[in-house]
Formats: C-alpha cells, structure tokens, sequence
C-alpha cells in the first residue's frame, strides 16, 4: 500500500483530471477499500484508469495488470470497483 506521500499529485495531474479515491479491490482474500490514484483514460474514451507513478520518471502512467491497463468505474453508491 502506498504511504502518505506516494498519495499526493501535482497541481498539473489534477489539472489533467487524475484524483486520489479509495477503490474497493480484494486484498487477502477479502474486499476492502484502497486509496489508489486515478486518471482519466488516455484515449478519451471518458473511462477511467487505476494509476500509477513510472520509476524512472515519476510521471503518472496508467496500472497494468497482465498488460491491460485497469478500468475502473464509479458506482451509483459513489465507489470506484474495477470493470
């Protein structure tokens, strides 16, 4: 789980949209909610991503998981769950 400062975005990536939301996943077993980052899909598909910092650049980059990128969506109780 990502500490305090690993948490925090520039000005500019919430200019672009990203944000910082607590996503129900499922960890040991059970479901419980995260504080992950999130971004809006490159593309412009209006879809939202699981985000993630590049090691090298420190640029958020979108989250893989087995090469796809993570889509997540809002339900109508206001939590994020992977789609």
């Amino acid at each position: 789980m990502e500490g305090a400062e690993g948490d925090k975005l520039t000005n500019e990536e919430r200019r672009q949209g990203a944000s910082v939301g607590r996503v129900e996943t499922r960890v040991a077993g059970a479901m419980q909610r995260v504080l992950r980052k999130l971004m809006p899909s490159p593309d412009g598909s209006g879809q939202h991503l699981l985000a993630q910092r590049h090691p090298e650049t420190g640029e958020l980059e979108p989250a893989l998981y087995r090469g796809v990128q993570r889509t997540i969506s809002r339900g109508i109780d206001g939590i994020w769950r992977e789609v």
